[in-house]
């Protein structure tokens, strides 16, 4: 976090959410490409709600997002900041996905015709082992339909979303 530093003037915060959003403590780089962690951006924003002497936070995003779990701990701690004072969302090159979910609640949000911003959902996943368990020498099996989407299934169909199934349908459709 960056705070403006003139006399007599209102303070700032810029807080900078760069790169894939993680769980846990940012800052670290894998492979080159920056890593925002969830608790860091929630001590940052928090620190700047905390501090009476800023007037205003600038949330500033370059992110393609990541974590959906740690992209609402973020999400969460802009909505808490916006209600003890302003927050303005500055978009960089990229805020999709959960970057693009971080910025929501901001007071403002300002884009630059360049910037690739939005999100395309949440893309989930599970196993299909229908073919694979006779080449493994099993039987097909078969169980009542689960309360929510089995994470591996043993045949084609599937049930329709529930649970957290259908929040990410409802959210993301």
């Amino acid at each position: 976090m960056r705070r403006t530093e003139r006399e007599g003037e209102s303070k700032l915060a810029v807080v900078y959410a760069t790169g894939t959003i993680v769980p846990g403590r940012g800052g670290d780089e894998t492979f080159g490409e920056a890593l925002m962690g969830s608790d860091t951006m929630a001590e940052q924003l928090r620190l700047a709600r905390e501090d009476d002497s800023l007037k205003a936070v600038v949330l500033r995003i370059d992110s393609p997002g990541g974590s959906v779990v740690a992209s609402e701990v973020i999400r969460r701690e802009v909505e808490l900041t916006r209600r003890v004072k302003p927050v303005v969302v500055s978009m960089s090159d990229v805020a999709a996905s959960g970057g693009y979910w971080i910025a929501l609640p901001a007071n403002r949000i300002v884009a630059q015709p360049g910037t690739l911003t939005g999100s395309i959902g949440v893309i989930t996943g599970k196993f299909n082992l229908q073919v694979s368990m006779p080449n493994w020498g099993l039987p097909r099996i078969s169980w009542p339909p689960p309360i929510t989407p089995p994470l591996i299934t043993f045949s084609r169909t599937s049930p329709q979303p529930s649970g957290i199934g259908a929040e990410i349908h409802a959210r993301h459709l």
